[in-house]
């Protein structure tokens, strides 16, 4: 019997097979869905820049580059100059670098080579949870234990030793360029210690073995070849630790004097961008006088674009070639525990502030309203920032993935005041109001980096076997993606998410802009309304010493928030991957 051939019909060719075949199967649907929101990112971004640009146009065209250079900030004559913010702001930065770098630099070195792994472990979590402190507790306690210590025994003693110099000449106010600096300078050594401790322990093995081999000691090996060999890393830490400080706004603007003036002495008051703007913004009168402003937030905005991506080049490249902190934190944790306990109460839980000039009273509706806006926030910056990742992490080309991540670690580190400014121009402005949804589309804007980021690690952490099984057994992408790979990294996403949140509830300038704040009930979405950081910043600068008790108190709520968080977080993270059972 003769052997037939069975000829094959016509039949697409294999790469439009392969396109439909995914298509009926959901892959491609899911890709362009991830796709979008991990687009999403990119045009957030973009537009946040244009907003920026185009909001300053006035400003712009009629002092040109005499803004930069220019005294004087008089809104009643139109007379608008940023030197005095540029000083003050570079001024605070680097006094804070100058107390920082030292201490960090060395706490890392500690931890990464000299220091037990179990004691450099337990410290590394500490400083992670030193470093979500909230800038407005930072700021409440230099308002009433670093202004007094300074005014009444650092700066006097400086002026008695020093005082031949102009940087430690003049009178003892308490605020100031060097106040700022201190303040500045304890809240990014966390930063600094974290960032340049993996540095540290990224250096090859091999390195600190030849140097030991070769007759050093254990810290002749550190110092003269493993601190060089990170040489770039650390400096990337710095960089990443002055953008931070540069874009503070309400530690700084609560201790820093808010004057516009140019001093050499540190203890003069002055002003810095960021402050200037928290203050003058929802009162500017005049197209002028607001556009001045945004230009103050777009040179904040391209100064910590430049830092960040210096230093994200500088610890790159490092990588590629291969007890302090716990007493700060409880410091901070006991002294608002000791001013704060004796003040919370039922009352405080479920009653509005009291009038001006009465004491009691509480802060139910600042609680209430924080909840709304972190409820709105994660509403919009997980579907985000977790589709977004999804897409990175098990869609994307390498260019396309390139640039999502430059803009999501671009817009992660743009300056909290400078989202306020860009939620003002796309929410409040369009409704001519101040609402809870301009508040929570502010604070979501900051979550999705976040999530999205971290997200995608632990995405890109689940073992590719998970992956190749669930393929070989015939599942299309979408089905692994949902059915083994989510749920394997669950543990991993719920924490980004987590961090994200309590990264941004202690959040206090996007919601000067965006929220304003209300000492009465706000019931529904569409008007402005009370939130826990900006009543704790109200209340801290006013004269009342009962406010001042009620803003230790709702410092006390947040910061404890915000620590179990981040407790909870770490410890669903120590679980590890979720390995899905047959």
């Amino acid at each position: 019997m003769a052997a037939t051939a069975t000829v094959p019909s016509a039949s697409p060719v294999s790469g439009s097979r392969s396109f439909l075949s995914r298509l009926r199967e959901g892959d491609e649907i899911a890709r362009l869905i991830t796709f979008l929101f991990a687009a999403s990112v990119v045009v957030v971004t973009l537009l946040l820049i244009f907003e920026l640009w185009r909001g300053s146009a006035l400003a712009r065209h009629k002092f040109g580059l005499h803004f930069f250079v220019t005294r004087v900030w008089d809104p009643v004559f139109d007379q608008f100059g940023a030197l005095p913010f540029i000083y003050g702001t570079l001024v605070t930065a680097t006094v804070a670098l100058a107390i920082a770098v030292p201490l960090g630099i060395g706490a890392a070195i500690f931890l990464a080579e000299l220091a037990p792994a179990r004691v450099s472990d337990t410290l590394e979590f500490f400083i992670d949870l030193l470093a979500a402190v909230p800038s407005v507790i930072y700021g409440l306690l230099g308002v009433f234990i670093v202004v007094p210590l300074m005014r009444d025994y650092a700066q006097p003693a400086l002026k008695k030793t020093l005082g031949f110099l102009p940087l430690f000449s003049g009178p003892a106010y308490g605020v100031g360029f060097l106040t700022a600096g201190v303040v500045l300078a304890i809240m990014i050594i966390p930063y600094i210690i974290s960032v340049s401790r993996e540095v540290l322990m990224s250096v090859p093995r091999d390195q600190r073995e030849a140097a030991l081999g070769l007759g050093s000691t254990h810290w002749e090996s550190t110092w003269k070849v493993v601190v060089p060999f990170a040489r770039n890393g650390i400096m990337g830490s710095i960089f990443l630790a002055l953008a931070r400080a540069l874009g503070e706004t309400m530690a700084v603007t609560m201790v820093i004097g808010n004057t516009p003036t140019i001093s050499a002495s540190l203890f003069s008051p002055g002003y810095s961008i960021a402050a200037v703007i928290a203050n003058e913004f929802t009162e500017a009168t005049g197209a002028l006088y607001t556009q001045a402003l945004i230009e103050l937030g777009l040179v904040l905005f391209l100064l910590t674009f430049l830092l960040n991506g210096v230093a994200r080049l500088l610890i790159l490249v490092t990588s590629q070639r291969g007890g302090t902190v716990v007493s700060v934190l409880f410091f901070i944790l006991g002294y608002l525990v000791y001013h704060g306990g004796k003040s919370i109460n039922w009352s405080f839980f479920t009653k509005l502030p009291a009038p001006v000039g009465e004491t009691g009273g509480g802060m139910a509706n600042a609680i209430v309203g924080s909840a709304k806006m972190l409820l709105l926030a994660s509403l919009l910056g997980v579907p985000i920032g977790f589709l977004g990742a999804i897409y990175l992490a098990e869609f994307s080309g390498s260019k396309v993935a390139f640039v999502v991540r430059y803009a999501a670690d671009l817009l992660n580190g743009v300056p909290s005041i400078v989202i306020g400014i860009f939620a003002y121009s796309l929410v409040v402005l369009p409704f001519k109001q101040f609402s809870t949804l301009a508040g929570g589309f502010a604070l979501g804007l900051m979550m999705i980096p976040i999530t999205l980021r971290s997200t995608e690690e632990f995405l890109l952490a689940v073992p590719r076997a998970l992956r190749e099984a669930a393929m070989a057994l015939g599942a299309s992408k979408w089905k692994t993606i949902a059915t083994v790979i989510v749920p394997a990294a669950y543990r991993g996403i719920l924490t980004a998410v987590l961090l994200a949140f309590a990264r941004v509830a202690g959040e206090t300038a996007p919601l000067l802009f965006t929220a304003l704040g209300n000492r009465f009930w706000s019931p529904g979405w569409n008007q402005p309304t009370a939130s826990l950081p900006a009543m704790i910043y109200t209340y801290a600068l006013a004269p009342y010493d009962d406010w001042h008790r009620q803003a230790w108190a709702a410092g006390l709520v947040l910061l404890g928030l915000i620590l179990v968080i981040n407790i909870v977080a770490r410890a669903i993270l120590a679980r590890g991957i979720a390995v899905p059972r047959a």
